[in-house]
C-alpha cells in the first residue's frame, strides 16, 4: 500500500502544502498503484502551473477558469511499485492536519499516463509569443523610438 506524507509551510499568509506518496512496497503482480488524493483546505487550491498551463496531475475545473480549484478539487497520481512520487499545491486557507484525504488506492499499469495530452504538450512546448523585445511597435517611430528621416520615409508619405 502507498504511504503518505507531507510538509507544509505557511510564507507571506499562503499555504504550501508538500506530499511525497511512498510506494516501496513489496506488492506482487503490481506494477503500480493509483492514488486519488483530495484536499482538505477550506479554500481555493492552486495547483502548479508549468508555461502558464495547470500542472498535472490536478483535475480542471468545469467552470473553464482554471486559476484556483474549489471544492472538487482532486489529484490522482501513478506510482510505479519501488518508486516515491511527489505533488504539491498552494491556498490561502490554512492547512488543517492532514491537508489531503486519500480518496482512493488501486492497482494500475506502469505505462499508464505515457500517452501525452493536449496540456501535457502545452508544457513542453512553453509560451509560442515571441519575446516582447524583438517585436517591432505599431506607431510611425520604429524600434529606435525617433521618426523615420526623410530618406527612410516610404514613398507617398509625407512627414
Amino acid at each position: 500500500m502507498v504511504d503518505v506524507s507531507w510538509r507544509t509551510a505557511r510564507p507571506g499568509g499562503v499555504t504550501l502544502v508538500a506530499i511525497c506518496l511512498d510506494n516501496r512496497v513489496e506488492a506482487p503482480g503490481v506494477p503500480a498503484h493509483r492514488v486519488r488524493l483530495v484536499p482538505t483546505v477550506d479554500g481555493p487550491v492552486w495547483p502548479p502551473r508549468v508555461e502558464g498551463v495547470q500542472a498535472a496531475p490536478w483535475t480542471v475545473p468545469d467552470d473553464g477558469e482554471d486559476d484556483a480549484l474549489e471544492g472538487g478539487a482532486a489529484a490522482e497520481v501513478v506510482v510505479p511499485t519501488g518508486r516515491v512520487g511527489s505533488l504539491g499545491f498552494a491556498s490561502d486557507a490554512p492547512a488543517p492536519e492532514p491537508p489531503v484525504e486519500v480518496a482512493e488506492v488501486g492497482p494500475a499499469d506502469a505505462d499508464e499516463g505515457a500517452d501525452p495530452t493536449a496540456a501535457d504538450v502545452l508544457r513542453v512546448l512553453g509560451d509560442p509569443a515571441p519575446p516582447r523585445d524583438v517585436v517591432a511597435p505599431d506607431g510611425p517611430t520604429g524600434r529606435s523610438g525617433q521618426r523615420p528621416s526623410a530618406s527612410e520615409t516610404p514613398p507617398g508619405e509625407r512627414r
